[in-house]
């Protein structure tokens, strides 16, 4: 069974929590300027589409090839201070980007290596990170505690997306990639004044491929052994398929289908990440409701939004379909942020934390390969079909995978 939800006031004196939850904070606001910054410099510098989207991809691939690995290696360190340093070595290569930049002698090629750089630190970073909020907080506080971390992280990130334009434009490149490197020297100092002890796990001996192997081995073993926590996980790997229709058809539909263009697109952004904010912030109020109801009624919500989406295309003026896509991706942005709370909050729950390092390794792997497949399905459907039937159809058939997966027998017990 779940520990009961507790209220934000119960965080009251929990000082090392909220530096951790300012160092995370400052993070997201970081990684949304820089959501902004980055792709307008990758498409500048490499001056392709296609180059571009092979340096996205070439970004993912640590994660989903190495994740395993990271979380055994992780937890056989002293994980604060992979935290620290992670932190502070994707700041010094964001720092040598600049630098390049500066210089006017940033090819695609550097570009290229530093991109797989920071995604393969930010891969060993994350395991760690995953260990650090169970070591501050009681269990029975677990979920308001990702509730606060993931609502105010939205929140910086509506602040960052709305300052990255006139950052980029104002100050130029090279200031908006340094207020991104100075968020990750931030982050990294803030963790190592912690007081918080992550020392290697006790059985730990010396680091070698076979030990690591092993590792892997058991997070495997024991996610596997857990039927209720392979059923959450399977709600996660869930979660980033169904988002495949809206993440890779939102953009030519809005553009090329509603009439829209680049300030719709900003404005229809923004809206759904303050829904992801809030929805993150509400999932504590919402106590009295069974977690599956929650989890499956969310979850069907944001899968139906993407079907309703391109019924906008019925209204006869700009105005309205514009007033119908903000509701719309406000309901997305609601639903996906109680998602998110849900799944992290019972992960962190009903994961032991000796095996947490090395079992969110293996799911996060998992999860990222969700988001290739959901997009290979779109491809194909896409040779067969127009955007809005591609969007209707796909998000209806994802509506109905999520509720087969929320009726899996291990969620009774939620």
């Amino acid at each position: 069974m779940t520990s009961k939800l507790s209220k934000y006031s119960e965080l009251r004196g929990e000082r090392e929590y909220f530096k951790l939850l300012a160092a995370n904070a400052v993070n997201r606001f970081g990684d949304s300027v820089d959501s902004i910054a980055f792709s307008l410099l990758m498409y500048e510098v490499t001056g392709s589409a296609s180059m571009m989207a092979l340096l996205l991809t070439v970004n993912y691939l640590p994660t989903i090839v190495l994740q395993p690995i990271a979380g055994a290696l992780v937890d056989r360190m002293n994980k604060k201070s992979v935290m620290v340093w992670m932190d502070f070595a994707r700041g010094a290569v964001v720092a040598f980007i600049v630098l390049l930049l500066y210089l006017d002698a940033l090819s695609t090629a550097a570009l290229f290596i530093c991109v797989a750089l920071i995604s393969t630190l930010e891969t060993l970073r994350i395991p760690a990170g995953a260990c650090a909020m169970p070591a501050l907080l009681e269990k029975e506080k677990y979920t308001v505690g990702v509730a606060l971390n993931g609502g105010l992280g939205q929140v910086c990130t509506v602040i960052g997306l709305a300052l990255a334009g006139p950052i980029v434009e104002g100050l130029g490149m090279e200031w908006a990639l340094a207020i991104d490197m100075a968020t990750f020297f931030f982050s990294g100092a803030a963790i190592a004044v912690l007081k918080i002890k992550l020392p290697p796990r006790e059985d730990a001996g010396k680091v070698s491929v076979r030990a690591v192997a092993r590792d892997m081995g058991d997070g495997l073993k024991y996610l596997k052994g857990s039927k209720l926590l392979w059923a959450i996980t399977m709600l996660g790997m869930a979660l980033n398929f169904i988002s495949s229709p809206i993440n890779t058809f939102y953009t030519p539909f809005v553009t090329d289908n509603l009439g829209g263009g680049a300030t719709l697109l900003s404005a229809a952004q923004l809206v759904m990440v303050a829904g992801v904010a809030v929805g993150a912030l509400i999932v504590p109020r919402l106590e009295k409701i069974r977690i599956r109801t929650t989890a499956t009624a969310a979850g069907l919500i944001f899968a139906l939004s993407g079907a309703a989406t391109p019924l906008l295309l019925l209204l006869p003026t700009l105005a309205q379909r514009t007033v119908g896509l903000l509701a719309l991706n406000l309901a997305d942005g609601l639903a996906l942020g109680v998602l998110n709370t849900l799944y992290s909050s019972q992960f962190m729950i009903h994961t032991d934390k000796d095996f947490l390092a090395r079992t969110t390794g293996v799911t996060n792997s998992l999860l990222m390969l969700m988001s290739p497949a959901g997009s290979l399905m779109c491809s194909a459907a896409a040779a067969v079909m127009t955007v809005p039937q591609c969007m209707f159809w796909l998000s209806l058939g994802c509506a109905v995978l999520f509720y087969i997966v929320t009726r899996m027998r291990a969620f009774k017990e939620l």
